[in-house]
């Protein structure tokens, strides 16, 4: 898909997204790939893009995504995130999940982990 969006933060401060993304049934996999392009005002822009992996094998779900950006004024940011869905039955699923996040050069650092039961109703 593709998507535009222009944002007013503040006052005669904007965002605008420009991005485009898609996914590919592989089989055993679906990846996923986007891409997007963050101009802030005043700042130059951000190239962010992101790569993911989702597996099925059997009521066992794994999925594993990388995210970057970068850019001049607000420098570099990754995140790494993986997690594991396992159904419990038609509308009820397990999960646990981990994310790590580096963003701004380091600046700001990130860890988190979460389990959870998901039922839909």
């Amino acid at each position: 898909g593709l998507a535009h969006q222009d944002d007013e933060l503040a006052r005669d401060f904007h965002v605008k997204n420009t991005a485009i993304g898609g996914n590919y049934d592989l089989g055993l996999a679906r990846v996923f790939l986007a891409y997007n392009q963050a101009k802030y005002t005043g700042l130059a822009k951000q190239n962010e893009w992101s790569v993911g992996l989702r597996a099925p094998l059997g009521a066992t779900t794994l999925v594993a995504q990388y995210a970057r950006s970068n850019g001049d004024d607000l420098g570099k940011s990754e995140s790494l995130g993986l997690s594991a869905e396992y159904s419990l039955s038609k509308r009820t699923t397990a999960y646990g999940a981990y994310n790590k996040t580096n963003a701004y050069q380091n600046l700001v650092k990130n860890h988190a982990f979460g389990l959870g039961v998901r039922h839909s109703f």
